[in-house]
């Protein structure tokens, strides 16, 4: 008989032992950051550089670790949105000298649409709702890391809420990091204490919660057949 605990060890070794400087592949899921000026999502707010820090960082780590060479899947559910942020993350490759990094667009709904396959993986601050009023939620996550070699990393600040709802009781998730840093507005300024308006220096921002959820071990041996969740 199998033994599982050795299945998943031998599983995700395989899956993890890629090239250090290889060509690199990383998904950012829900990324637009509320797009141009004057779009939906806070229109009132200027845009400015700092709105896309944190995928800056990003794009920095992935060049520093993995190489010069890699593709950069950038999602959101607004194409204008996505194209407004693919736009500034070019810029940002062109300014550092990363001409061998490829920001590829990938507008839509991550919940449904075909996922690329790649070596890494996030979601940032996603929506309450995502949490707490969709039973999916766990099923959502899981799938992103599937699709992913080295699983999903997942920011967000609903750290002490999640266990409070019963679809996400049994479903696991390893904590990096309770002191991740926080989310930026698009005029980039840090998302301060919840539930406060006050976004002011002299308060301290929200910690946010880092989580890495690890691609299921069948799917890192055998990958995983392509389907639109119910």
């Amino acid at each position: 008989m199998k033994n599982p605990i050795l299945h998943c060890f031998f599983s995700l070794l395989f899956a993890l032992n890629f090239s250090a400087y290889g060509k690199w592949s990383h998904a950012e899921y829900g990324a637009g950051n509320y797009g141009p000026p004057g779009s939906k999502g806070y229109p009132w707010m200027p845009r400015r550089d700092g709105q896309f820090q944190r995928l800056y960082e990003q794009i920095d780590q992935l060049v520093k670790q993995r190489g010069p060479e890699g593709i950069f899947y950038l999602n959101d559910l607004s194409t204008p949105d996505t194209s407004y942020a693919a736009e500034k993350l070019r810029e940002y490759c062109a300014r550092q000298g990363y001409t061998k990094v490829v920001i590829d667009e990938l507008p839509g709904d991550y919940t449904r649409m075909v996922l690329p396959e790649t070596d890494t993986a996030a979601l940032r601050n996603p929506e309450p709702d995502f949490f707490f009023w969709d039973d999916r939620g766990p099923a959502h996550l899981r799938r992103l890391a599937n699709h992913s070699r080295n699983g999903l990393t997942l920011v967000t600040l609903f750290h002490q809420k999640l266990g409070k709802s019963p679809q996400w009781k049994s479903f696991k998730m390893e904590l990096e990091d309770s002191d991740a840093p926080p989310y930026l507005y698009p005029d980039g300024s840090a998302q301060r204490n919840f539930g406060d308006d006050e976004r002011g220096p002299e308060v301290k921002p929200t910690p946010y919660y880092r989580y890495r959820i690890l691609p299921d071990c069948d799917h890192l041996v055998n990958g995983l057949a392509e389907s639109e969740p119910a």
